[in-house]
């Protein structure tokens, strides 16, 4: 399923092996999440430094990456590279602060590894009108939204794991 939900946002499907296949990453490697990152928006959860220099061109994740990536520019037209990629493991009452990536990237994207009934991400498209929209996080789902949409997570109760990046154009 493919659905713009507003324009600069749209939900896409990547294929459940793919969030497995970082599941499992997360599981089998050596690298330590972080509580503390700085100018980080993660409250009550751990995030990963950028992963992309960990990446293996034979690891699972690395084709995962390309799917994901592929997903996007065909949805979009355009071509992208990446620009950072992090894991997020929200604990019990984890949430992310409102914020926005527009100095860093033209697209973001989250996918949501596992899902949770609660935590839903919520894309303030229009403040001054109180348009808002709610997103609620369920494996394969991946949300793929400009860089300059403000956004946060509502707290979860469970154990909630994401896949975040930013993605710069492609001249």
């Amino acid at each position: 399923m493919n659905k713009l939900i507003y324009p600069g946002i749209s939900i896409l499907n990547v294929d459940i092996s793919v969030c497995q296949d970082f599941l499992d990453f997360i599981d089998n490697k050596n690298f330590n999440f972080k509580s503390e990152i700085n100018g980080c928006s993660t409250i009550n959860g751990y995030q990963t430094e950028n992963i992309l220099e960990l990446i293996n061109t034979k690891d699972s994740i690395k084709s995962g990456l390309d799917q994901i990536k592929d997903v996007i520019e065909n949805h979009i037209s355009a071509k992208f590279e990446y620009h950072w990629i992090h894991l997020i493991n929200y604990q019990k009452n984890g949430f992310q602060k409102k914020h926005n990536h527009s100095h860093n990237e033209e697209c973001s994207f989250i996918l949501y590894l596992n899902d949770s009934s609660d935590g839903e991400t919520n894309f303030y498209v229009n403040p001054e009108r109180n348009i808002q929209y709610k997103i609620t996080p369920e494996t394969g789902k991946m949300v793929v939204f400009s860089s300059s949409i403000l956004h946060d997570s509502e707290k979860t109760d469970g154990d909630k794991k994401v896949l975040v990046g930013g993605l710069k154009i492609v001249n």
